[in-house]
C-alpha cells in the first residue's frame, strides 16, 4: 500500500501556480490569445460609480491553457486540490492563494486533512477534470469562469483524443442542463463528494487573470470565452432565438437573500405601463431563461446574477440598478456583448435597495 498523504507540513509553503504549473505538467496546451477591451463610457442616473470609473480603460485578459497534472488528491470541504507533495493547485481555488490556504486551514480544523488515505489501487486512471471550486455554484461564475473551460477541454481532446470526465459536487439542475446544452454528455459527468486520487488531472485555466498577476483594475473575463459560451449554446438551441426581440424584462430578485427592491410592487405596477413584465428567474428552467433573454429588448434589474443571462441577448439595452456597493461585472459583460449599458443609482437600505420608481420609469422611457 502506498499512502499518498504525507504530513501537510511537508512543502506547505510551496504551491502550484501559474508561474510554475507548466514545469510540473505532463501535458500543457495553449488556448486562445491575450485579449483586451476598452468599455464605452457608462451613462445613467446619479454620479458615475467609482467601480465603473475604474473599468473605463483598456482592460486585458490573458491567454489560457489546459494542462495535465499527475496524482492530484481531491477531497475535503471546502474541496482541496493537492499534489503528491500536498501543494495546493491554486488555479482550482479561484486562482487565489488566500482561498487555497484558507481551505487547507479549514480542513485541518474539521479533521479532513488526516482523515483520508489514498491508495494506488483506488486511483482513477482515466483523465478527469473538476468543476467544484469556491464559486462554482454561483450563476455568474459558472457562466464566466467554468463553462468557458469546456473550450479548453476540447483543445485537450483534440490533442489526446480523450475528453475528460468532469467531477461535480452537489450540482444544481441548471448546472447539469447547461453542460448538456454545451454538448457534454451525461456519461462524462461524475457526481460525487467522495475523496479521489486522480492519475491524470486535466486542469483548464480560469479565463481571466488571477490574484498574483491581476492588474490594478481587477478581474476581467476573456471576451472570446464569453462569446464562445454564447455562440455554442445558441447554436445548440437554434429555435430559441426565433421571433422578434420585444421582451421588456424586469428582474425582481424577490427570492434573493439581499439586494431585493423593497418597493418592488410599486415598480412592477409603474413599469407595466411601459410594457415590462416581472420575472423571478429562479422559477424558470435554464432553457426558459435562455429563450426569454434571447428575445430581450430591454432588461432592467438590480445588481445580481440574473443579469448573467444577457449573455443570450442581442444588442439589448441593460439598466442595472445599483447601490453604493457592487462589482461592475455586468458593465464589463455588457461591453463584451455589445449591449447598451446604463446604471441607475438607488438607495441602500441595509442589504436591500429602495428605488425612486418615478425617476426610473422616466429614465427608461427616455431610452425607448
Amino acid at each position: 500500500m502506498v499512502n499518498h498523504f504525507s504530513p501537510i507540513t511537508r512543502n506547505s509553503k510551496l504551491l502550484i501556480g501559474r508561474n510554475n504549473i507548466k514545469s510540473v505538467s505532463q501535458r500543457y496546451y495553449s488556448v486562445g490569445n491575450k485579449e483586451s477591451i476598452t468599455p464605452e463610457l457608462a451613462e445613467g442616473v446619479g454620479a458615475v460609480p467609482e467601480q465603473i470609473k475604474n473599468k473605463q480603460q483598456r482592460l486585458e485578459s490573458p491567454s489560457q491553457f489546459v494542462c495535465q497534472l499527475s496524482n492530484i488528491k481531491l477531497f475535503g470541504e471546502p474541496p482541496l486540490f493537492l499534489d503528491k507533495y500536498n501543494r495546493p493547485v491554486v488555479e482550482e481555488f479561484e486562482g487565489s492563494t488566500r482561498l487555497a490556504y484558507k481551505s487547507i486551514i479549514k480542513n485541518i480544523r474539521n479533521g479532513h486533512i488526516l482523515k483520508y488515505k489514498f491508495e494506488d489501487k483506488n486511483k482513477i486512471k482515466e483523465p478527469v477534470s473538476a468543476f467544484c471550486g469556491f464559486w462554482s455554484n454561483g450563476y455568474y461564475h459558472w457562466y464566466v469562469d467554468y463553462l468557458p473551460k469546456i473550450r479548453a477541454l476540447e483543445v485537450y481532446y483534440q490533442q489526446t483524443n480523450v475528453f475528460p470526465k468532469i467531477i461535480l459536487r452537489n450540482p444544481t439542475q441548471w448546472q447539469i442542463d447547461s453542460l448538456e446544452i454545451l454538448g457534454v454528455p451525461e456519461e462524462k459527468l461524475l457526481i460525487t463528494e467522495k475523496p479521489k486520487l486522480i492519475d491524470k488531472y486535466v486542469l483548464p485555466s480560469l479565463p481571466r487573470y488571477v490574484d498574483r498577476d491581476k492588474p490594478a483594475y481587477g478581474y476581467v473575463p476573456s471576451p472570446s470565452s464569453i462569446l464562445w459560451v454564447k455562440n455554442r449554446i445558441k447554436s445548440n438551441l437554434p429555435n430559441v432565438s426565433k421571433g422578434n426581440r420585444e421582451e421588456r424584462i424586469l428582474i425582481t430578485r424577490s427570492n434573493a437573500a439581499k439586494r431585493k427592491i423593497l418597493n418592488i410592487d410599486e415598480l412592477v405596477k409603474k413599469t407595466r405601463t411601459l410594457g415590462f413584465k416581472p420575472y423571478t428567474l429562479d422559477e424558470l428552467t435554464i432553457r426558459q431563461q435562455i429563450e426569454l433573454f434571447s428575445h430581450a429588448d430591454i432588461v432592467v434589474a438590480p445588481h445580481g446574477a440574473g443579469l448573467t443571462n444577457t449573455i443570450f441577448s442581442e444588442d439589448t439595452t441593460v439598466v442595472e440598478i445599483v447601490g453604493d456597493y457592487f462589482v461592475p461585472c455586468y458593465y464589463v459583460l455588457s461591453n463584451i456583448l455589445g449591449h447598451d449599458y446604463h446604471y441607475f443609482r438607488a438607495e441602500e437600505v441595509e442589504q436591500d435597495i429602495s428605488v425612486n420608481s418615478n425617476s426610473l420609469v422616466k429614465y427608461i422611457n427616455s431610452l425607448m
